[in-house]
């Protein structure tokens, strides 16, 4: 009886561990107590295609500026060659205007000026910086100017040299000619580029060219110390209104109307 009994207490034990340790039962939450904060595990993460990765820089847009500064030597001479001392001159600093190209835009304005007086030796040196410059003079009186339009020229890198000539006539010019017309116009504005050349002269009025491309004719005027512009062509004036203003009748051809 006593074996039997024994059998009974081990087959019973062997059944409540069965039910204890099923895989149905569900699993036991322990509750989190009041105030507390739950942190979960951070998952895995992804960078998103084409972050990430640094862009290469974009290329400049425009040229550096160049920098530096130049050196310009105005030289004032007679037609002859003669040297002309004690000259006032100066160069105009134009902007904006890139020195690597000839010539000096339309728009350009004067951003500095810089002035001299050319020595016994009718030389001026000016140290100017990389740009483009209008050189010109006040001529002494009693001199003639022989240049009809103020030179250009550009320092275009650091250290460049660049030389300009200013010429006066040896003696005083004909009233008629293109050089006298030429300067006169060129004070009071802008003139064509080229060789000016005149016709159809009286010492009072005059027509004047240039042999530049397009129509650059002008009927030119003299007051008592310049010749003026009075008429740029292509222009629509008539010939009555034109007569009334003092046109001489020879340059009648000169209107359509």
């Amino acid at each position: 009886m006593a074996i039997q009994r024994a059998i009974v207490l081990v087959a019973a034990a062997v059944t409540v561990a069965a039910c204890g340790g099923g895989g149905d039962s569900e699993p036991t939450t322990a509750a989190n107590p009041p105030g507390s904060t739950v942190v979960g595990t951070p998952g895995p993460t992804t960078t998103p295609p084409g972050e990430g990765i640094l862009a290469a820089a974009p290329p400049p847009t425009d040229n550096p500026t160049p920098q530096g500064n130049g050196t310009i030597i105005v030289t004032t001479v007679t037609t002859s060659g003669d040297r002309v001392p004690r000259v006032p001159v100066y160069i105009r600093q134009m902007a904006p205007c890139d020195p690597t190209v000839p010539g000096i835009p339309q728009h350009a304005q004067e951003a500095s000026l810089r002035e001299s007086t050319t020595d016994y030796a009718g030389e001026a040196v000016f140290t100017a910086p990389v740009g483009c410059y209008i050189v010109g003079m006040t001529a002494p009186p009693g001199t003639y100017p022989a240049t009809g339009e103020w030179p250009s020229l550009s320092i275009a890198r650091e250290g460049q040299v660049a030389n300009a000539e200013l010429r006066f006539h040896d003696s005083a010019p004909e009233p008629c000619s293109a050089e006298t017309i030429a300067r006169d116009l060129a004070e009071q504005g802008a003139i064509p580029t080229g060789t000016p050349s005149v016709r159809e002269c009286d010492g009072n009025w005059a027509v004047v060219s240039w042999d530049s491309p397009g129509d650059t004719q002008r009927i030119v005027y003299s007051v008592p110390d310049h010749w003026s512009t009075y008429l740029v062509f292509p222009h629509d004036k008539c010939w009555a209104q034109a007569e009334s203003e003092g046109v001489p009748a020879r340059l009648k051809p000169y209107f359509s109307c």
